[in-house]
């Protein structure tokens, strides 16, 4: 019974991240900020375990790990802060060891749905050549990839449905 209220807790945070994602282009603080909280809180007085800070350390390395995962992309530019924010919403609920694959599959799903928009957008592909071509050069050059150094196509998509179905992905095959 608690785990069902804890999936449903995050269900409708993340219900509510996407819509404004989807609507406004924007994951606000307060649902993704509250839902840590929550997530902390919740895993803390419902620990499965007899050691009392279990639940709590579960949670809170799960929200670490998840703003560190996604650290990387967002300082290249490729993702915003709201996303970022979100998986480690994500994790607050689900712990450390679900974060890691809820990762995963975001970067899967994101990964598919940008080669969808990049085979119809002809700038995106052109853009895309330009990425892997300087990302070569700077490689092969031994030279620092600067921050903003993705290019933007002018597309952009809601990556908040990438971390939603990695979340649906990572319970269904738990």
């Amino acid at each position: 019974m608690i785990t069902v209220i804890k999936l449903i807790l995050l269900s409708g945070l993340m219900g509510i991240c996407l819509y404004t994602d989807l609507k406004e282009k924007k994951i606000y603080n307060k649902e993704t900020i509250t839902g840590m909280g929550l997530g902390l809180l919740f895993n803390t007085i419902f620990s499965a375990t007899p050691h009392v800070d279990s639940g709590f350390w579960l949670s809170l390395t799960g929200i670490v790990l998840g703003l560190l995962l996604f650290f990387i992309p967002f300082s290249l530019g490729g993702m915003g802060a709201g996303d970022l924010k979100l998986l480690g919403m994500v994790g607050a609920f689900l712990g450390w060891p679900a974060i890691g694959w809820v990762g995963l599959y975001s970067a899967i799903f994101g990964g598919v749905i940008s080669l969808f928009i990049i085979m119809g957008d002809q700038a995106a592909r052109k853009s895309t050549r330009t990425m892997l071509t300087n990302f070569a050069i700077s490689f092969l050059h031994a030279l620092k990839i600067e921050s903003g150094s993705i290019p933007a196509s002018g597309q952009r998509f809601a990556y908040s449905i990438a971390i939603a179905l990695g979340v649906v992905l990572t319970l269904f095959l738990k």
